[in-house]
């Protein structure tokens, strides 16, 4: 028997699921509830909750508000599950600095990603974690003068 207006809307009564909000909110509660879902392991796995409130979208949309266009829900302390506090709307970029495996170094009082570092002092990203890996000092790697001639290696060595 195919469903009325009536039930269609008593479903539906916020309209908005075919948003990129609504995808969002959905993928936030796949992600952290369903033991199936192929990202699992890295949300439910690790226990990380979505805050009660949350579990209906029209909190969600209250709280967070529509999804601006090119931005995913992102959460700031990946430790912590979803609550207000926790998320915010991101860009990929700015997700990228918030991964896990994502080495972070603190310069001159402000810590991000080794390839924001890299991208802020335009030094290739692969130039940076070369000079990190064989032993230099975050601090030398950062402001070696990039040049063509002997190595930065050469330059850095005591005359």
């Amino acid at each position: 028997m195919p469903i009325t207006a009536a039930q269609r809307a008593a479903r539906t009564t916020h309209g908005m699921t075919h948003t990129g909000t609504y995808r969002s909110w959905d993928h936030m509660i796949q992600r952290a509830t369903n033991p199936k879902n192929d990202k699992a392991k890295y949300y439910s796995g690790r226990n990380l909750q979505i805050w009660t409130r949350w579990r209906r979208f029209e909190n969600f949309l209250a709280d967070m508000g529509e999804r601006p266009p090119g931005t995913t829900l992102e959460r700031k302390n990946n430790n912590f599950g979803y609550f207000p506090g926790n998320c915010i709307w991101a860009t990929h970029k700015t997700q990228q600095g918030n991964r896990r495996q994502c080495r972070m170094f603190t310069h001159q009082g402000k810590t991000q990603c080794l390839t924001h570092w890299a991208e802020e002092l335009g030094i290739k990203p692969r130039t940076l974690i070369q000079r990190i890996a064989s032993g230099v000092p975050f601090e030398i790697a950062i402001t070696a003068r990039v040049a063509k001639g002997p190595s930065w290696k050469q330059r850095l060595a005591p005359q």
